[in-house]
C-alpha cells in the first residue's frame, strides 16, 4: 500500500492534463483502494476506542467525525457480547 500511495502522489504531483486516460483511470482505482483501506483502519481504531469505554459523542468530539460516521465505520469491527 505505501508504494501505491507514493506512486499515486508522484503521478498527481504534476499536471494531470498530461496523463493518459488509462493513467487517470488507474490513479482513480489506486485512490479508491487507498481510501477504502484507510476507512477500514479507521473503523478498527474507532471500534477499539468504543471498546475501551469512550462514548460515540466523545469519539465524535475528539475526531471531528459525526457520531453516525464513526459508528458506521466502526460497526464491522465492534465485538458482539455473548448473552450471559
Amino acid at each position: 500500500m505505501p508504494d501505491d500511495l507514493d506512486d499515486l502522489a508522484r503521478q498527481l504531483s504534476g499536471a494531470v492534463g498530461s496523463l493518459t486516460e488509462a493513467e487517470i483511470l488507474e490513479a482513480v482505482r489506486q485512490a479508491e483502494e487507498i481510501h477504502l483501506a484507510s476507512r477500514a483502519r479507521s473503523g478498527r481504531l474507532l471500534a477499539e476506542l468504543h471498546g475501551r469505554g469512550l462514548s460515540w459523542p466523545a469519539i465524535a468530539r475528539a475526531t471531528g467525525l459525526s457520531q453516525t460516521t464513526a459508528y458506521q465505520w466502526a460497526q464491522p469491527y465492534l465485538m458482539v457480547k455473548d448473552p450471559e
